[in-house]
């Protein structure tokens, strides 16, 4: 799989670029986890005055797999068991 989140710099504002058009930008475990560490990180940049949410291919719709919290529950049971 592709990078599922792309940032540009464009001055003091960032546009970040939801990168899965095959499923609309539909929100997965990977996404929600790679979008959080990016926020996170933009967050405490002092030089980011603005965000921009876009997204890749003909639509951009801002929903969620289904599946995405059996896999989250399932990544924190081999993270505590490892």
């Amino acid at each position: 799989m592709g990078q599922v989140i792309e940032l540009k710099q464009h001055g003091n504002f960032v546009e970040i670029a939801l990168n899965r058009p095959e499923v609309f930008n539909a929100f997965d475990f990977e996404m929600l986890s790679e979008l959080t560490t990016v926020l996170t990180r933009l967050s405490m940049d002092g030089s980011v005055k603005g965000i921009v949410l876009a997204g890749r291919g003909k639509a951009f719709v801002p929903v969620a797999i289904l599946d995405w919290p059996l896999v989250f529950l399932k990544n924190q049971v081999l993270h505590f068991i490892n």
